[in-house]
């Protein structure tokens, strides 16, 4: 999938889910963004797997997780679910990586919502971070 496709995907999914009923402005949409990295920095803060499922649903307990074979691992005295789930109407991916993915749907929707093409863009500008020098900016860490 290209980007730009991946942004008007994006963008046709949050139209759908009720995101534009009321008018919203830019900040809003990059607030949205921050609030992503804030969830992924929480997520590796925990040390809780990069990505994992979460239960949705009572309709879904631990002993149909066992059931089905799917692997749970014990970390800092939780319990994470980490199998590939198949059933995600009961089980939701989370964990920093799955924060990553909101993070750039969020981007993306953003893009296409302002009719950008995202994807020249990026290239342009990772096209100029190569002419740039070794740690760019005076910046030591």
């Amino acid at each position: 999938m290209r980007i730009n496709e991946a942004a008007q995907e994006a963008h046709a999914i949050s139209r759908s889910k009720g995101w534009y009923e009321t008018d919203r402005r830019p900040l809003e949409f990059q607030m949205l963004m921050v609030s992503e990295i804030a969830e992924m920095t929480e997520c590796a803060r925990s040390g809780e797997p990069d990505k994992h499922y979460g239960k949705l649903h009572p309709s879904a307990p631990t002993n149909f997780i066992e059931a089905k074979g799917w692997k749970i691992e014990d970390r800092n005295g939780k319990q994470y679910f980490l199998s590939p789930c198949p059933d995600l109407e009961k089980f939701k991916p989370e964990g920093e990586l799955v924060e990553l993915a909101d993070l750039m749907i969020r981007a993306l929707d953003y893009a296409a919502h302002k009719g950008w093409d995202l994807e020249a863009a990026i290239r342009e500008k990772m096209d100029y971070n190569r002419t740039r020098p070794h740690r760019h900016g005076g910046k030591l860490a």
